[in-house]
């Protein structure tokens, strides 16, 4: 797991802003020497204000916490100690949404939960893309479909033509010229569809202190990647990203309506693609959200990520999870071919 997300000092931010933080709590499984080899911090919550729910640290806004195995330990006995902990907790549910359903670390989770004979459902939500980096440009360029090139080539150069195009990435931005960049990208998404919509970070109380605060964290330890794609010095499109153990995290890109002919964001990804062939360090872009078209002529691999449900020793929470494995489905098949509920008015 390469996301920094998972670290206490972000962990205790996004309690901070999205919960409350009385109701944070961990299981967590020792060794002898008193060390954490395997850990799952959640928070509470109440499904339909009635079933106590214990959920990931994740939203739309942000990931948070994940399920931590220290890869120096010996797994499956650090997983049976983690899961024996489940029935004690005073919940009915583990409802842990936005995990990558099919790392190892949740397979050998799985198995544990079996062992433990605890309920357990792994449901796929979305596919992730991620584009892999190598050392050789040109060869990567030419695994795309020849309209991908001339599309990109056609952009570039019709940009080039209004003006001096170029990648400004930012990776080491002291405290005090944070602020201002930072303001400045979310800027250009507030001009975007996102600001028509009043759903911007800029528009949204308390967003842009939270992805400063995260930004300065991200900073402090060299992992921000705040990238621009500039035209004559102006930004026209921008990422947010973060970089550790050689992958890129692209969490936010977007870009000025102004120029929406010229797909700046695409531009912008091809540029940051160039550079990260030249590093190194850099062995993959990964997109962070649900697959789009828009990644698709890149030639990612995709990977899944979803919801992990786990029902205690509870009559209630086994009975939920039974009727949300069994029932549910069948329920979200019945649709007519427009997509509305039989029923509906």
């Amino acid at each position: 797991m390469t996301l920094p997300m998972a670290r206490a000092e972000f962990l205790a931010q996004w309690v901070e802003t999205f919960s409350q933080p009385a109701g944070f709590h961990a299981l967590v499984a020792e060794d002898l020497q008193g060390s954490f080899v395997a850990a799952l911090p959640m928070v509470d919550t109440r499904m339909a204000g009635t079933v106590r729910t214990a959920t990931a640290l994740s939203n739309h806004w942000s990931c948070g916490g994940d399920l931590l195995l220290d890869d120096s330990a010996e797994k499956d006995a650090a997983l049976d100690v983690l899961l024996s902990g489940v029935a004690d907790l005073p919940r009915d549910l583990l409802w842990l949404d936005g995990m990558a359903i099919d790392a190892p670390r949740w397979k050998k989770f799985a198995s544990a939960a079996d062992r433990a004979g605890l309920s357990t459902d792994f449901t796929e939500h979305y596919q992730v893309a991620t584009i892999e980096i190598g050392d050789n440009w040109e060869a990567c360029r030419q695994t795309w479909s020849k309209n991908h090139r001339k599309k990109m080539a056609r952009y570039i150069r019709r940009l080039e033509e209004r003006g001096e195009l170029r990648l400004s990435l930012h990776r080491d931005l002291t405290p005090e010229r944070l602020e201002p960049k930072l303001r400045e990208a979310f800027e250009l998404e507030d001009r975007g569809w996102k600001g028509a919509a009043g759903t911007s970070v800029l528009q949204t109380a308390g967003m842009f202190e939270f992805f400063h605060q995260q930004a300065r964290l991200l900073a402090k330890q060299g992992e921000l990647q705040l990238s621009f794609l500039e035209l004559d010095s102006r930004p026209i499109a921008y990422s947010y990203a973060m970089a550790a153990g050689g992958v890129h995290h692209s969490l936010k890109i977007s870009f000025d309506r102004e120029f929406a002919a010229y797909s700046p964001g695409q531009v912008l990804r091809y540029f940051l693609l160039e550079r990260f062939h030249a590093d190194p360090t850099c062995r993959a872009m990964d997109c962070n959200g649900p697959l789009n078209v828009s990644q698709v002529p890149w030639k990612p691999t995709t990977y899944r990520t979803g919801r992990v449900a786990v029902a205690p020793r509870r009559l209630i929470g086994r009975t939920i999870l039974h009727a949300y494995k069994h029932w549910w489905p069948q329920l979200s098949q019945l649709r007519s071919p427009s997509g509305l509920k039989v029923g509906a008015g």
